[in-house]
């Protein structure tokens, strides 16, 4: 196995210590900065990380065919030495041989695996091979994010707007291009340039035919539907009954348009929503944002990340926000706070394993819209007036606490053959009072009101997947298949929760001080449901990949359970039915590109 290598001396942007050596580089010749003597600190690891960090400190550019190194470990570089000594010693031992030549505008090396572990600058014992295209084709990193060959930035920021590929979406690296199925992509710039602090603020910006759903947690329309079990999913695990899904640690937010069920399971033909999470970065990054807004309201965000070891074998990063706002409504107010570690686990080149942790607590008052109507129009109240009980709402304030762990892992076993697990467990518990209007009395101004009450209840949900997926030919037909599983379980033990109605209200001098009896008629719940599905999925190429035909099928089997009688805690329990059903989900599309870009 062998590759070419491209070693380019850098004139680009350089930040704080580096910038002053970026400006005597633009100064100097190719072959001066090759001979520059310095000192280096390279610790023993993965040979890419090392070959990384050569870069880094040598103020050269390297690319190479992350094939060749896949496997290979470094003894490490200590001391002063030129770049040619430097790449000698980081490669000695490696069996991989290089060339440095001079072609007046740029250094080469080539990388190729020799017959015996010469390192010098000999090219004996090698084989040059074509140099690697290092234009604006995109690569996808082991952890599934796409880049560009410019590089994404500080924190992996600079994204851009637009997104060539969905692979935790798709579940396969290809170009969206070249796959029949509509996905759209609000990239980490986007959401940095808009300040979108929601996901809704990113997504009702951005997609076309995404709208917020009606309920008390957080979902949306696509293409007009949804349902009240979600739609809503991270990494590709799906994600319920959820509130305040915030932007501070996603890299981005992909929505599939269309049926999804190949690849999902059991939902509407609508589509989903899929929030992908930022991942530590070799390179240290720190960012500490502050945001103001109307109406006392702040948000502080942290974002931090590099490495844990000298090999750069544990990273890190770490993403926070606290938020809190009051609202021009009397007695409305919001408070969140948001904490999100990662820890990303990479021994060898093929192997990365990255474990997420999630902790967040919000406490609010519910701002639900009662608006009462005179001759089709809105009472003349002012915008401020608080129709609720703020003797009940912000004396017990909603709650909303959830705490997540998550882990997945990527071993490639094989040139262009992966195996992938995500698994991901969080329990949430929640308190929750909101009030609804029950009849107005247009000439009094009295409005009937009904305060529901849902006291502290407590639900787990764990999900897991496992993907094969690999590349092969036969004859003219090029395959990307992919074979799946995944689970769902969610369990919501008994609980109990309250429809009282209370006094009445004039709208036009509300009065705050009565006594309110909230609990007059108590109810309760409990549910339950567990999914299991298989699938597999070929998209073969031909014609000198002008067309992609996307086969693939799914069989699902659910358990969905609740409970018929609400009026006591044993009739919950003895009324508990499970419904089980299993259904097929086939898919076949088609896509022709007559060029590459269209």
């Amino acid at each position: 196995m062998s590759a070419t290598a491209i070693v380019t001396a850098m004139s680009a942007l350089a930040f704080g210590a580096n910038a002053d050596r970026a400006q005597a580089h633009a100064q100097m010749s190719q072959r001066e900065i090759a001979e520059i003597v310095r000192t280096y600190d390279i610790p023993a690891g993965p040979i890419s990380t090392a070959l990384n960090r050569l870069a880094d400190e040598s103020g050269a550019r390297i690319v190479y065919d992350s094939r060749l190194t896949r496997s290979l470990r470094t003894r490490g570089l200590t001391g002063r030495r030129n770049l040619a000594e430097a790449l000698s010693e980081v490669l000695s031992g490696t069996g991989l041989h290089y060339e440095l030549s001079n072609n007046g505008k740029s250094a080469l090396i080539v990388l190729a695996q020799a017959g015996d572990t010469r390192n010098d600058a000999s090219a004996s014992g090698a084989t040059p091979l074509p140099t690697i295209d290092i234009g604006a084709e995109p690569s996808i990193t082991m952890d599934g994010h796409g880049s560009g060959a410019g590089g994404q930035g500080p924190g992996d920021r600079r994204t851009g707007y637009n997104a060539v590929s969905a692979p935790k979406t798709l579940k396969t690296d290809a170009p969206l291009l070249k796959t029949p199925i509509s996905v759209d992509v609000v990239t980490r710039q986007t959401m940095d340039d808009q300040q979108a602090i929601s996901v809704g603020d990113a997504l009702l910006s951005n997609v076309s035919g995404v709208t917020p759903g009606l309920s008390g947690f957080e979902l949306f329309k696509v293409r007009g539907f949804y349902n009240t079990v979600g739609n809503i999913y991270k990494n590709g695990l799906m994600e319920y009954r959820l509130r305040n899904l915030d932007t501070t640690n996603l890299q981005s937010i992909e929505v599939l348009k269309g049926p999804a069920a190949m690849l999902f399971g059991r939902g509407e033909p609508g589509g989903i929503v899929n929030m992908v999470v930022k991942r530590p970065l070799e390179t240290p990054y720190y960012s500490v944002q502050q945001q103001v807004k109307s109406f006392s309201g702040t948000r502080t965000t942290v974002d931090a990340t590099g490495p844990l070891t000298d090999d750069h074998m544990l990273l890190y990063r770490f993403n926070g926000e606290f938020y809190s706002t009051d609202s021009y409504r009397n007695f409305i107010f919001d408070r969140n706070v948001f904490l999100a570690p990662t820890l990303t686990f990479h021994p060898i080149e093929q192997f990365r394993m990255n474990i997420d942790f999630e902790y967040q607590s919000k406490t609010w008052v519910d701002d639900y819209p009662v608006l009462p109507a005179l001759g089709g129009s809105p009472a003349s109240i002012p915008v401020s007036r608080y129709l609720s009980t703020p003797n009940v709402t912000s004396a017990m304030p909603n709650n909303f606490d959830r705490k997540r762990i998550a882990v997945d892992w990527t071993y490639e076993f094989l040139p262009s053959w992966s195996l992938t697990n995500r698994l991901a467990y969080y329990s949430i518990s929640t308190s929750n009072e909101n009030m609804v209007g029950t009849g107005f009395n247009p000439l009094t101004g009295v409005l009937n009101r009904q305060i529901n009450v849902f006291p502290t209840s407590w639900e787990e949900t764990f999900s897991t997947n496992v993907d094969v997926k690999g590349k092969f030919s036969t004859g003219p037909l090029e395959h990307s298949v992919l074979v799946g599983f995944d689970y769902f379980a969610n369990n919501l033990p008994i609980y109990n929760f309250f429809f009282s109605p209370i006094s009445a209200i004039n709208i036009y001098a509300p009065s705050y001080t009565k006594f309110e009896n909230i609990y007059a008629l108590q109810l309760f719940g409990k549910t339950g449901m567990k999914w299991t599905g298989v699938y597999g999925q070929d998209m073969i190429s031909f014609l000198d990949d002008s067309v992609h035909v996307l086969l693939g099928g799914r069989y699902d089997w659910t358990e969905t359970g609740s409970n018929k009688v609400l009026t006591s805690y044993a009739d919950a329990l003895n009324s508990y039915v499970n419904v089980y059903a299993d259904a097929f989900s086939p898919r076949v599309g088609v896509v022709y590109q007559p060029t590459p870009w269209l």
